[in-house]
């Protein structure tokens, strides 16, 4: 009984050391009070661009398990070192187009509802990091969240446009200061792009204009 414990327990650290606060990032080592342990703190994490969107990599690995402790488990001090890791890229991305350079990065909201329930948006705290880091951006909580849908991830593909229809609109004053800006969507992960897509619309229909999708993590395995 015991060699057979002993062979568990070697095969299967992620197991034990969850119990005991184990890094969402790796599963095998534990946590310190940023959340993440020192190996994966001192991580790059580096952003790469898909198209229109800049992301740290995909949801279905370390990344999404970063994004689930620190949306439902408490763990937010994670967002703070993935928002850097985005700022960096941003600020790369801005080498090779200058029209990045001074853009203002909004976050996605949700709805308020959803913040009573969960506390503050992912979004505007990966924003704000993302901001300082980057060095020459400002964020801006330009949006609001009017309309509560179901929840994005029970959805399928096709029921997830009509669920965000009109979800979003403008904060005052922004509404008046957005013509020309170069604009940045936050969010913490891209699926259909269905939500990203229903964000930037009042962005644009004030004169703005959405140059990227900025998030930890999106669709794939890679």
């Amino acid at each position: 009984m015991a060699r057979r414990l002993a062979a568990w327990c070697l095969e299967r650290p992620a197991g034990l050391l969850a119990g005991l606060g184990a890094c969402p990032a790796c599963a095998i080592a534990p946590a310190t009070a940023a959340g993440m342990c020192r190996a994966c703190q001192r991580r790059p994490w580096p952003a790469r661009r898909d198209g229109d969107v800049l992301l740290l990599g995909a949801y279905a690995g370390s990344l999404g398990a970063l994004v689930r402790a620190a949306k439902f488990d408490g763990a937010s001090r994670l967002l703070d070192a993935l928002g850097a890791a985005l700022g960096r890229g941003l600020a790369r991305e801005a080498e090779l187009d200058e029209r990045l350079r001074g853009a203002w990065l909004v976050p996605i909201p949700s709805h308020r509802r959803r913040r009573a329930r969960r506390g503050p948006d992912p979004s505007e705290r990966l924003a704000g990091v993302a901001a300082r880091t980057c060095g020459h951006c400002r964020s801006v909580a330009a949006l609001e969240r009017v309309r509560v849908g179901r929840p994005q991830s029970t959805l399928a593909a096709a029921d997830r446009e009509r669920n965000v229809v009109d979800a979003f609109a403008l904060r005052s004053p922004w509404q008046r200061v957005l013509r020309g800006r170069v604009v940045v969507l936050v969010d913490d992960v891209l699926t259909s792009g269905a939500t990203a897509r229903a964000a930037a619309g009042p962005l644009t229909g004030a004169g703005a204009r959405v140059a990227l999708v900025m998030v930890v993590a999106g669709p794939g395995s890679g």
